[in-house]
């Protein structure tokens, strides 16, 4: 089990050695938020995968 600090919707917890503001963080209970550039692109949760207000869509149940 690997356990760590909540971070935020915009700051992630888990990162890329040299990329410390991509990868992936917490935005709220069951979700996890996709980090691109200290932005969150996505949020993913048990009922799909929704992006944010300037990504091109979102996904529900059926895409995978």
């Amino acid at each position: 089990m690997m356990k760590q600090a909540a971070g935020t919707s915009t700051t992630p917890v888990f990162t890329f050695r040299g990329d410390e503001n991509t990868g992936v963080g917490w935005s709220s209970a069951d979700k996890l938020s996709l980090i691109a550039g200290g932005v969150s692109g996505a949020e993913v949760t048990s009922t799909g995968i929704s992006g944010s207000s300037t990504s091109t869509g979102s996904f529900g149940a059926g895409y995978f």
